[in-house]
């Protein structure tokens, strides 16, 4: 009985990984990076997600603008709906560079404090608003709104 051999791989020459990849522990290999580059791939989702939200976010409070600055009667008014915008930013930012810092964070436990050895519990990153935390305004639109 003759040994089963795999036919030498003609691109060889060319390709020299062609035989790494015909060899069980080059699957290993492959195998052991994937999961040690896990926890960055992670890291990386969830602040894209934190980004992302956080586009969407100013997007949004971009986009009411107009619809705001129509409600404005005094110049009063127009300070406080500018002071109003510009402090929602600074939360927004606040929040985002937050949760940008904790999911870097969760790929580097020990550089941030972390090292007790405490793991984080898994949870979805993904939240929406209750049923209940609907605004005054979104239940009775223009019932603040008052005729000059």
């Amino acid at each position: 009985m003759t040994a089963r051999q795999h036919p030498s791989t003609p691109d060889l020459p060319y390709f020299p990984w062609a035989g790494f990849m015909q060899n069980p522990s080059g699957w290993s290999f492959v195998r052991q990076s994937a999961v040690a580059a896990e926890p960055v791939m992670r890291s990386a989702a969830r602040a894209q997600l934190e980004v992302s939200s956080l586009v969407g976010t100013r997007l949004k409070a971009w986009t009411g603008v107009p619809e705001t600055l129509s409600r404005c009667r005094t110049p009063v008014d127009l300070m406080q709906a500018q002071m109003a915008f510009w402090q929602a930013a600074v939360h927004d930012y606040t929040v985002a560079s937050r949760q940008l810092m904790v999911a870097w964070a969760s790929a580097m436990p020990g550089a941030f404090g972390g090292a007790d050895g405490e793991q984080a519990a898994e949870r979805d990153f993904i939240t929406f608003p209750e049923a209940g935390d609907e605004s005054e305004e979104r239940r009775r639109p223009g019932a603040s709104r008052r005729a000059a």
